[in-house]
């Protein structure tokens, strides 16, 4: 290669196959922003959904010199406004990002960035995250990684096949101290496990009437808002969630507590906990094989998910989880029972405590095999992409993960125990069950 005419993408990708590249310098004002971190190592990256937790990563990213932020998407003209200010503090007068509506547009420039995150509600995760991996493109997708379990057996199949890196953003699988856990789990200083408490608590949802239609506001596309899920009208209420003090609508915060987009506290907070019982266990490539669920329905409510429940698995070497939505806020997170004691494990951040405390201060041997540190978990994605090396929340682990969260909601809906099978992703002799794999998409989404 002439190291004159060197690109940016070609540097990355030659440096991604192992060609020796002859090293060059370029301004690091090169792609609008000024900083230590050359051009080379610098990652563009698009944005799908930057409201709510999207908005955080957008502010996050938007301080990292060895980030660019390229394009932005969403489907809201008010969330892009509130992006544009962001942005335009962040880069001043050298802010050329792009704002777009529909994320079937983001690709039309081609190689214009590296990877995207995508922070958009449940059931618009697998559409946006297949159109980016087979346009080429490296993936942070937020949590959980799929709507339904066959939406993510082929988001994983699909990051197989094209080669691409994607990290599913259960951050709490980066902490140390729940990486701490793993270890000592896993080289047996806990004894013999027996079973796995989990208290999820649901504090933020409510019951509300069904409203009537009404016009979604002019800035909003509501039809790509609904996506592959099925129509529904548009409503905002004028009650206020008590405890977010935000007004309850069909879209935007409120999609959580809706089974067409996602469901409940069980797939919000339990794609976080439910993941961390997967890693401390080693089950990241499993499931269990028989589970059940119960819980109250919301009547007559626009919101539909489960508010109390309780549920239960197993796994095939015989350890159990069992779960309740009972506690508060301070008592969310698991709690590993083994043959030597307890620890429990806060989520979130990962505050530790134990029956003996001395199982917190145990020393592990160089002997003892251990899952790394990872520095953070977007410094992790970004390390993969460049390195194209493996993610610590990876396609094959958020989908085992989501499908548990998906598995449980499914045996709360049917009233009764199920088996599966985790190698052929079905469950055993139940047909009925099985419909809840996937739904039929509206046209025109497709997977």
């Amino acid at each position: 290669m002439d190291k004159q005419k060197v690109t940016r993408r070609q540097f990355l990708k030659a440096t991604a196959a192992g060609i020796a590249v002859a090293p060059y310098f370029v301004p690091s004002t090169v792609l609008g922003k000024d900083g230590g971190v050359a051009p080379s190592n610098r990652l563009a990256i698009a944005h799908i959904g930057v409201g709510g937790q999207g908005s955080y990563h957008l502010r996050f990213h938007s301080k990292r010199n060895d980030v660019q932020i390229v394009e932005v998407c969403d489907v809201d003209r008010r969330h892009l406004d509130r992006a544009r200010e962001t942005l335009n503090d962040a880069y001043g007068q050298k802010n050329s990002v792009k704002y777009i509506q529909d994320f079937r547009h983001l690709l039309d420039d081609g190689d214009k960035f590296d990877a995207v995150l995508i922070a958009v509600p449940d059931h618009s995760h697998a559409i946006c995250t297949l159109a980016m991996l087979r346009g080429g493109k490296d993936v942070y997708c937020e949590k959980p990684l799929t709507r339904t379990i066959h939406e993510g057996r082929v988001v994983s199949d699909t990051v197989r096949q094209t080669g691409r890196i994607l990290q599913t953003g259960s951050h709490e699988r980066s902490n140390p101290k729940s990486r701490y856990v793993a270890d000592l789990v896993r080289n047996g200083y806990l004894g013999k496990i027996s079973h796995v408490e989990v208290n999820m608590p649901n504090t933020s949802h409510s019951r509300i009437p069904v409203q009537k239609p009404m016009d979604p506001p002019k800035e909003l596309d509501y039809d790509l808002w609904l996506g592959p899920a099925p129509e529904r009208p548009y409503f905002y209420s004028d009650m206020v969630s008590p405890i977010l003090h935000s007004h309850f609508e069909r879209c935007h915060f409120w999609f959580r507590y809706q089974l067409d987009y996602a469901t409940g506290e069980m797939s919000d907070r339990g794609a976080h906990i439910l993941d961390l019982v997967q890693m401390i266990l080693g089950k990241d490539k499993t499931g269990p094989v028989e589970l059940w669920g119960t819980g109250n329905d919301n009547i007559d409510s626009e919101f539909d998910t489960f508010m109390k429940y309780e549920f239960g698995y197993k796994y095939a070497d015989g350890i159990e989880v069992r779960g309740t939505s009972n506690g508060t806020d301070d008592s969310r997170g698991l709690r590993v029972f083994g043959e030597n004691g307890w620890i429990n494990v806060h989520v979130h951040g990962c505050a530790l405590t134990a029956s003996d405390p001395k199982l917190l201060d145990i020393k592990l041997k160089p002997s003892d095999s251990t899952i790394g540190r990872p520095v953070g978990h977007h410094e992790d994605f970004y390390d993969a992409v460049k390195g194209r090396g493996e993610v610590v929340a990876s396609a094959e682990t958020g989908h085992r993960t989501a499908s548990i969260c998906h598995m449980l909601t499914i045996a709360t809906l049917l009233g009764r125990p199920l088996k599966w099978d985790p190698q052929a992703e079905r469950f055993v002799g139940d047909e009925e069950a099985n419909r809840y794999l996937h739904y039929q998409y509206r046209a025109p989404f497709t997977l």
